[in-house]
């Protein structure tokens, strides 16, 4: 009988632990942060007193053209034309499609690169050391891109990184 229920609650406690590492993805991130709520940790973490707007569905279609690799985004950006800071962070349901959206992220960071240096150069030139700088980051399900000042960049990630830690 004493084994039994040693046995029953060593079960009850390994169930437990079972659940509780689903939650998180192999390497340790969480997966059940809101993208909005990441996006909110960057934003406080470049330190800027910026306005921020955020990208639509529209904007998403048009630049991430296969929706079935996420179940969540924020992209976020600043609305002074003269500062090209921008967020984009999406959910994916799964390893693969985090691996298919990283593609696409880095493929938007260079089509900006190309299609919009002249543009930007012509207006905001300061602005370019940003876009020459963006980084694009997986942590487990989530993709995350940061158009900032190079020294910022990696404090958004971190303030990221933290929230899916936590």
């Amino acid at each position: 009988m004493f084994l039994r229920k040693k046995f029953f609650v060593i079960s009850v406690f390994i169930t437990a632990l079972s659940l509780l590492l689903c939650s998180c993805s192999s390497k340790g991130y969480c997966d059940d942060a809101s993208c909005s709520e990441l996006s909110s940790a960057a934003k406080d973490a470049l330190g800027m007193e910026q306005e921020y707007a955020g990208h639509g569905e529209e904007y998403l279609e048009y630049f991430f053209e296969d929706d079935t690799y996420h179940d969540d985004f924020s992209i976020i950006y600043t609305v002074d034309a003269n500062n090209i800071d921008e967020i984009g962070i999406f959910h994916a349901p799964d390893a693969h499609s985090a691996d298919e959206l990283y593609e696409d992220a880095v493929d938007y960071i260079e089509d900006m690169r190309k299609e919009n240096r002249a543009f930007i150069g012509s207006y905001a030139p300061e602005e370019l050391p940003k876009l020459d700088g963006a980084k694009v980051r997986i942590f487990g399900n989530y993709v995350v891109y940061v158009i900032a000042e190079p020294d910022q960049i990696d404090s958004a990630l971190d303030a990221i990184e933290k929230v899916l830690k936590a």
